[in-house]
This record gives C-alpha cells, sequence and structure tokens, in this order.
C-alpha cells in the first residue's frame, strides 16, 4: 500500500510496485509477487480460486516466494517482516533499523541478523529498482545461498514467536515471550 506518512518509504514502495510490474511484463507473469494490503493488514492467509476444484482455499503467499520485500511503512519496523520470516521467506530490508538492528535480544547477535535475512541500502535502491530487483532475482537462483539463509531462519525461527502456551518444545528453546521476560529479570 502507497498510504504512509514516510515520504521515503512511499517512493520505495511506488518504485517497487512499479519495477515488479516492469519484470512481469519483461521476464514472466510470476517474476514478482506483489500483495496488496491495507493499512495494518496481515495477508498470511489470502483466498485463492483452485482452478482444478473451483473452490477457494487459504494461501500464504509469504510460502510462495523465496525473498520477500520489506519497505518501512510509517515506522521502519512492520508485522509483514515477522510473518515473512516464520513463513520461511527471507526478507529483504532496506533500512538496518527495520529488523537487524531491532530484536536484538531474539536475534542473539547483529551477525545472526545478517545471516538471515538480505539488506539493500534504500537510497542505492531507489535509485535503481530495477538493478536490485534483477539482483535479487539470480540471488534466488543460488541455492547455496538460499539454503543458508533459511537454515539460518529455521534456526531464530522459534525466538521470533510467541508460542501457545503448553506446546511443546526443547526445555532450552526460548520463544520471544521467554528472551523477553528473562532480559526484563536479569536486568
Amino acid at each position: 500500500s502507497l498510504k504512509v506518512t514516510a515520504k521515503k518509504q512511499r517512493a520505495l514502495r511506488r518504485r517497487i510496485m512499479s519495477t515488479c510490474q516492469e519484470l512481469n511484463t519483461e521476464l514472466s507473469p510470476f517474476t514478482c509477487l506483489l500483495v496488496s494490503l491495507t493499512s495494518h493488514e496481515s495477508n498470511t492467509n489470502t483466498m485463492k480460486l483452485s482452478a482444478q476444484s473451483n473452490t477457494m482455499k487459504s494461501i500464504n503467499p509469504y510460502t510462495l516466494c523465496r525473498f520477500c520485500l520489506m519497505p518501512g511503512g510509517d515506522f521502519p519496523t512492520r508485522k509483514g517482516f515477522l510473518d515473512a520470516l516464520l513463513s520461511g521467506c527471507i526478507p529483504i530490508t532496506f533500512q538496518l533499523v527495520s529488523a537487524q538492528y531491532q530484536w536484538t535480544l531474539h536475534w542473539g547477535s547483529l551477525s545472526t541478523a545478517m545471516e538471515c535475512t538480505v539488506y539493500i541500502p534504500m537510497l542505492e535502491t531507489i535509485r535503481n529498482m530495477k538493478r536490485s530487483m534483477l539482483w535479487l532475482i539470480e540471488l534466488s537462483k543460488n541455492m547455496t545461498y538460499v539454503k543458508q539463509k533459511l537454515d539460518c531462519i529455521a534456526s531464530i525461527g522459534f525466538r521470533m514467536q510467541y508460542s501457545i502456551p503448553g506446546s511443546q518444545h526443547l526445555p532450552f528453546q526460548y520463544d520471544a515471550f521467554d528472551i523477553a521476560l528473562h532480559h526484563i529479570l536479569v536486568s
């Protein structure tokens, strides 16, 4: 959505949308998946018409992609970042404050945050969005790189989510709540 108050973020989103549409025309219709969201909405469950059975089914668009572009909105951080990460989509950020500098307790370290995500400086991207997108398309074909990112996400994913009370997990695994509570009690 372009309904964000931050001018740079709106400009970045506009460039992402236009470049995505351009690449879908030039390369193939499914090179870039644009998911429309209204303000503060999450699209982890989107309804899709199944061509085979002519029925609606719920899909998570983040599971259809290797990389998920995460421009900031009114604030640098967004829920969509965690939705993508926890769905197994490698988040692409344009400001380090969007994710890598956020949730430092949950990442464990800045180096882990960088290992699990892809960072492209916003000004560089705005100047030449098409070059950035083509670079990401090529990067998505490097399965060794993709696997390293996904393995990193799998190793920290539990730390980034809130578990259902009573759910089974290893005794030494802390979820987001455990980490925050531990930090408060130790500080």
